[in-house]
């Protein structure tokens, strides 16, 4: 008599035809779940650089923005203080000097921001 299947123990040979199936059928679930699970990955992983992607792009557009509205406030900063030199002047008060102008575009801006937070 031959030698027994070393798995199930009944079958002739190294291992039979019946236990070399369910080990091939098991390699081969084992398989498609590893498939599977790499897809999965693989989807998780483009979602993250789709998002990081949409983050950079949107942090790009905020500091466009920003440098932007940077410009216009001091512009605008600029403009109040001209026209608060103007209304001095008309009214023929003494004119402030360089470092009170900028004291009062100063004050100005932080009332500007404190009303937007508000």
């Amino acid at each position: 008599m031959g030698e027994l299947c070393k798995s199930c123990w009944t079958g002739p040979a190294e291992l039979c035809a019946s236990c070399l199936d369910k080990m091939v059928g098991n390699l081969r679930n084992r398989l498609i779940a590893e498939d599977i699970r790499i897809m999965d990955l693989r989807e998780k992983q483009r979602m993250i650089d789709l998002k990081q992607g949409t983050m950079e792009k949107r942090l790009k557009e905020l500091e466009e923005i920003l440098a932007q509205a940077g410009l216009n406030q001091e512009e605008t900063i600029a403009h109040m203080a001209d026209q608060i030199l103007q209304f001095l002047e008309s009214n023929r008060i003494e004119s402030p000097g360089p470092s009170q102008v900028g004291e009062l575009a100063l004050n100005l801006y932080r009332i500007a921001t404190k009303r937007r937070i508000e």
